[in-house]
């Protein structure tokens, strides 16, 4: 009986990491084809605009206004 339930936790784990792998493999994929979509659309476009495309994405472009929707306060109120 432990072997069997050994055995079937195994085959989980097993089908679980291959369920992982594949969603990531199919991620990749995505990323990969949504890049090459992007880099066809900036064909012929201005080169301050392609390398507005190599910057990291957690920085907007140069004069972008960024607002802050939350306050400390709100923060703080929603985590106590």
């Amino acid at each position: 009986m432990i072997a069997t339930t050994e055995h079937l936790f195994d085959q989980q784990r097993h089908e679980s990491r291959r369920q992982s792998e594949m969603a990531q493999r199919n991620f990749n994929d995505y990323a990969r084809s949504e890049d090459l979509r992007l880099e066809t659309m900036l064909k012929g476009e201005p080169r301050e605009t392609q390398r507005a495309r190599s910057r990291p994405r957690s920085s907007p472009p140069p004069g972008t206004v960024v607002s802050k929707s939350l306050n400390s306060s709100a923060c703080s109120a929603a985590n106590p």
